[in-house]
């Protein structure tokens, strides 16, 4: 869903405004990173995370090593002429796709364990 987002908020910018595609695609990917965050912890990982806990930080920063790579991804793909930034944007969606799933799911909203397993 936050992809979704992500894309649509590119597109507006990108085509609709005019604005530079990476900028756009950083201000899409961004716009999706905060939609994400609220529907991973409360839908997607809700049976992981625990409710008075915050992942905001470790989101964050698994978020923007990927928004890092997504960017570098798009500008050398569009650059080097192999396609436009429309569907550069597609494909560096999935790359950070990717490795938000792997984040997210890895990294940050891991399961505790909890205190009577270990009884």
């Amino acid at each position: 869903m936050s992809a979704i987002f992500n894309y649509g908020l590119f597109a507006i910018l990108y085509k609709g405004f005019g604005v530079y595609y990476v900028l756009s695609s950083g201000l899409g990917y961004l716009a999706g990173l905060i939609a994400g965050y609220f529907l991973n912890k409360s839908w997607t990982y809700r049976g992981q995370a625990s409710a008075g806990r915050s992942y905001l930080m470790p989101y964050l920063a698994g978020y923007g090593v990927s928004l890092v790579a997504s960017l570098l991804f798009l500008r050398f793909i569009v650059e080097s002429g192999f396609t436009g930034p429309l569907i550069g944007n597609v494909l560096a969606l999935g790359l950070s796709t990717v490795m938000n799933f792997a984040g997210t799911n890895w990294l940050v909203f891991t399961k505790q364990p909890s205190d009577d397993s270990y009884a």
